[in-house]
């Protein structure tokens, strides 16, 4: 490389200290363009680059904010559905056979002070068995799955279908994905079994 171009001229960037690959794109854009300045290149395409992180930060809140108020939702409609059971009605830990490890879970809420929790949602976080779950519409999805699926314990068809569940779940704004995502947790964790395909029975 001569002295000259050694030194774009319309920048102090020392070229030869640059990586090889961005020397080569220095020489090949020189010989399209003698008057490439590899400075203004770079402050272009930090502004696009720019752009484009700003569009999907934009994005990401979009999501964000509609996913909060999809748990919103959710955490007021089960805290509604508690409130409204009759006196003296058992609630769904007590209707249901849930497992040593459910119950454990439930006695380690019971013994939380409530003023640790700083959304309604945290209830259902603590009902899932990996500590480092953080992501409530999961925990509520997937409570809502076992709840669903320990009422079948006793039926002549002790299984619950992924067709069921999404027309159940469906119902009260929770996608298919997030079902999926559920379930697959919930397998992950032992707490559901796939005894046939699609056909789900919760732990014994």
């Amino acid at each position: 490389m001569s002295d000259e171009h050694r030194r774009s001229s319309t920048t102090d960037f020392d070229i030869e200290g640059l990586p090889a690959s961005v020397q080569t794109l220095y020489q090949v854009m020189l010989g399209i363009n003698p008057d490439f300045s590899i400075q203004q290149w770079l402050e272009q395409k930090a502004d696009e680059d720019l752009m484009l992180i700003e569009r999907d930060l934009e994005r990401e809140r979009i999501h964000l904010a509609q996913k909060i108020h999809r748990i919103d939702q959710l955490s007021s409609r089960s805290k509604k559905e508690v409130a409204e059971l009759p006196l003296g009605q058992k609630n769904l830990f007590d209707c249901f056979d849930l497992s040593e490890t459910m119950t454990h879970l439930r006695e380690r809420h019971e013994v939380r002070d409530d003023d640790d929790f700083a959304h309604p949602a945290s209830v259902f976080l603590n009902l899932m068995q990996d500590e480092g779950a953080d992501d409530p519409l999961l925990a509520i999805t997937a409570q809502k799955i076992l709840v669903l699926a320990e009422a079948r314990k006793d039926k002549i068809e002790p299984w619950i279908t992924t067709k069921e569940l999404f027309k159940i779940l469906g119902k009260q704004e929770i996608s298919e994905k997030e079902c999926e995502e559920a379930i697959d947790y919930l397998i992950m964790s032992h707490q559901l079994f796939e005894i046939e395909e699609d056909c789900f029975v919760a732990e014994d």
